[in-house]
C-alpha cells in the first residue's frame, strides 16, 4: 500500500460530479411490546411467529443516498464536488456544491446488532428523473475530472443518464455503482448492458458493485462461477473499462491490463454496514480521475470502505494515508 500512501501526497482530484439520487436515512430502534429488539434474527422469529406491531423509536435522521455518499467521500478527499441529487430536505447540509433535483426517498433503517434492516419509500421526483433532469440542472455543461452514477436499480432513468454521457465531450471516467440488483428481469440487464457498453465507447466506464450485485449479474447472464471469477466475464459482457467487485477480504477487478485481487483492510469493530461500498465508489473515482494505476486506486477505495465501516465516519486524505 505504499505507492497509495505516496500518491496521496500529492493528491489533487479536482472536480467531481456525483448524480442522481438522495435520501433521508431515519435511525431507529425497534421495540415489541415494550422490549428492544437488538438482532434482525429475532425480529424475523417474532414476525414468523404472528407478531404485527411493532414501535420504532427514531434515533437520528442523516443524509443518505449512493450518490450522497460518493459526494461526501469525493470532498472529504479533497475535490471540487458537485452533487446533482435530490436534497429538498433540511438534512441536506454540505460543505459542498449541491443543486437539487427535488425531493429524497426516506429510508428507514431498523437498527440491529447483526445487520441494518432497509425500508426504502420512494420518492416521486427521484423516479422520474433522467437525462433531460440533468441537463435542465446543467449537469452535462460540467467538464469534470471524475463521475461517480448511482442507483441504476431503482432510478430507471440512469439508462438515459448513461446514454446522455455518452455523447457529452471529454474523458473524465464514469464509476457506476449500480445498487441492488436482485430479481433483475432479461430485458432491463439488456437495456443496461447496451447502456454501458455504448457509453463505454466514448470514454472509461468502471462497474463498482458489492457481491450480492455481482453474484445477480452474473446469474442473469448465465455466469456460473462465484462472484470473484465473475468479474472477467461480466467486465467483457458489458464492455466497460473495469468491473470492480468491492468485498470481504479482497477486492477483485477485472481491468484493461488483466485480474487484479487486493486483500481488503480488515475491519475487527463493525459501527455500520450501511455506506461503505459508496465510500469505495467515491475514492476509486477520485483516484481514477487523477490517472492512478488501478492497485494503488483499489487500495485507496477498499481504505475508505473499511475505515467508514469501522468507525461510521468518512475519512479525510490524512487518515487515509495514515491507514495506508
Amino acid at each position: 500500500m505504499a505507492e497509495a500512501a505516496d500518491l496521496l501526497e500529492a493528491f489533487d482530484p479536482g472536480r467531481v460530479v456525483a448524480a442522481p439520487d438522495g435520501s433521508v436515512d431515519s435511525y431507529v430502534y425497534v421495540f415489541d411490546a415494550g422490549s428492544r429488539v437488538t438482532d434482525r434474527a429475532a425480529f424475523g422469529d417474532r414476525v414468523e411467529a404472528g407478531d404485527r406491531s411493532f414501535r420504532l423509536d427514531p434515533q437520528r435522521h442523516e443524509p443518505g443516498g449512493q450518490s450522497v455518499n460518493m459526494a461526501v467521500q469525493s470532498h472529504a478527499l479533497g475535490a471540487d464536488t458537485c452533487l446533482y441529487g435530490h436534497c429538498d430536505h433540511s438534512v441536506f447540509a454540505f460543505p459542498f456544491e449541491t443543486v437539487s433535483l427535488g425531493e429524497p426517498a426516506w429510508v428507514t433503517i431498523c437498527d440491529f446488532e447483526d445487520g441494518d434492516l432497509l425500508l426504502a419509500e420512494e420518492s416521486v421526483a427521484l423516479q422520474a428523473c433522467d437525462d433531460e433532469t440533468l441537463r435542465a440542472a446543467g449537469a452535462f455543461e460540467e467538464s469534470p475530472d471524475a463521475v461517480c452514477l448511482a442507483n441504476w436499480s431503482s432510478v430507471h432513468g440512469v439508462t438515459d443518464i448513461l446514454g446522455a454521457y455518452a455523447a457529452v465531450p471529454g474523458e473524465a471516467p464514469i464509476v457506476l455503482d449500480p445498487g441492488s440488483l436482485s430479481g433483475l428481469t432479461d430485458a432491463r440487464a439488456a437495456r443496461f448492458r447496451d447502456a454501458l457498453s455504448a457509453c463505454a465507447d466514448h470514454r472509461r466506464v468502471v462497474v463498482s458493485a458489492n457481491a450480492a450485485e455481482t453474484r445477480d449479474l452474473a446469474e442473469v447472464w448465465g455466469i456460473e462461477e462465484p462472484a470473484g471469477a465473475a468479474v472477467a466475464p461480466l467486465r467483457d459482457l458489458l464492455g466497460v473499462d473495469g468491473y470492480v467487485l468491492h468485498a470481504t477480504p479482497e477486492t477483485v477487478a477485472a481491468t484493461p491490463d488483466g485480474t487484479l485481487t487486493v486483500e481488503t483492510v480488515p475491519v475487527d469493530d463493525r459501527t455500520t454496514d450501511t455506506g461503505g461500498g459508496d465510500r469505495f465508489s467515491g475514492a476509486l473515482a477520485c483516484a481514477l480521475g487523477e490517472e492512478w494505476p488501478w492497485r494503488p486506486a483499489l487500495e485507496l477505495a477498499d481504505a475508505a470502505a473499511s475505515y467508514y465501516i469501522r468507525t461510521g465516519e468518512t475519512a479525510d486524505r490524512g487518515t487515509l494515508r495514515a491507514l495506508l
